[in-house]
């Protein structure tokens, strides 16, 4: 009988998906990359990635680094000169007068356009192909590439799954920065894909006040205080905790299905970030690897 519920519930993720794919997949054109090296190196943006490239940044060596995000803030952008820069938001494109981060998300593709000076892939949601602001800032470099990518959300069959993600026709539910910059570097084929940074403790990190107002603190390496703040978006603008909790989940279900998708791909996947809370990819410390595994 449970076998047969979990038949029918993949059945119908199936069903919705493929509603999904006709109405909000868009072509996203030649996705064909260069690389440098045979491996990449994620980084994401959580507090444990300031200690990484303090003591460890040896261990980027020898990896085409990939940067998401606000990353441009720190020092160490134009340092490692990342192959890679991933942007997954949609309020890079529609901002509100409510998102908290608009003044950075306004001043994010000036400072691309300004401080790039070498070959990168810029790879931004689909949705931004109908966006010409951004594309104007961008165009001025010409060391940039844009590069698409659907975030249409994937569920259902294994075999249905990997088959979709192939064409890149979506991916898992992309709540988190990670999910995308994965999916996206298995699509190109490395070899071995490291994440550093990947801290995901925001369990610990949250608080409902007293007028059930549910706070999370977003610490990410660069900022140097972090006040709790609400999530937006949710019911009456506010998320509850129940949805502050689901889009969590959403996020580590995804580390899982991409590990599935990694293993079809033949792609190994390690998580490097001491202390992470993902559950999905193998834990390695990368000052013991010799030659990248």
């Amino acid at each position: 009988m449970y076998h047969f519920l979990i038949f029918l519930r993949e059945l119908g993720e199936s069903f919705v998906t493929l509603v999904r794919v006709v109405f909000m997949t868009k072509f996203c054109g030649k996705r064909k990359i260069n690389k440098v090296n045979k491996d990449c190196l994620i980084l994401g943006n959580g507090p444990s990635l300031k200690l990484f490239l303090e003591n460890n940044y040896d261990d980027t060596r020898g990896k085409d680094v990939v940067a998401v995000n606000f990353f441009w803030k720190s020092e160490y952008f134009t340092k490692l000169k990342p192959r890679h820069y991933l942007i997954n938001s949609l309020n890079y494109w529609n901002r509100s007068y409510s998102d908290f981060n608009a003044s950075g998300r306004n001043e994010t593709f000036k400072q691309l356009a300004a401080q790039v000076t070498w070959k990168m892939y810029l790879l931004v949601p689909a949705f931004a192909k109908k966006k010409k602001e951004w594309k104007k800032e961008i165009g001025i470099n010409k060391n940039i590439k844009v590069i698409y990518f659907n975030q249409t959300p994937i569920e259902g069959f294994k075999w249905f799954k990997n088959i979709l993600l192939n064409f890149n026709f979506g991916m898992p539910r992309p709540h988190n920065v990670l999910i995308p910059a994965l999916k996206n570097m298995i699509d190109f084929k490395y070899k071995n894909i490291y994440l550093v940074g990947a801290d995901h403790s925001w369990l610990s990190e949250i608080n409902v006040t007293e007028d059930n107002v549910v706070l999370l603190r977003q610490i990410h390496f660069y900022d140097k205080k972090v006040k709790p703040d609400i999530m937006p978006d949710g019911r009456d603008g506010i998320k509850p905790l129940h949805d502050v909790l689901l889009k969590f989940a959403y996020s580590f279900r995804g580390y899982h299905e991409l590990k599935a998708y990694a293993n079809w791909k033949k792609v190994s996947v390690y998580n490097a970030t001491k202390g992470s809370l993902i559950d999905a990819f193998e834990r390695i410390d990368l000052s013991k690897t010799i030659d990248g595994r």
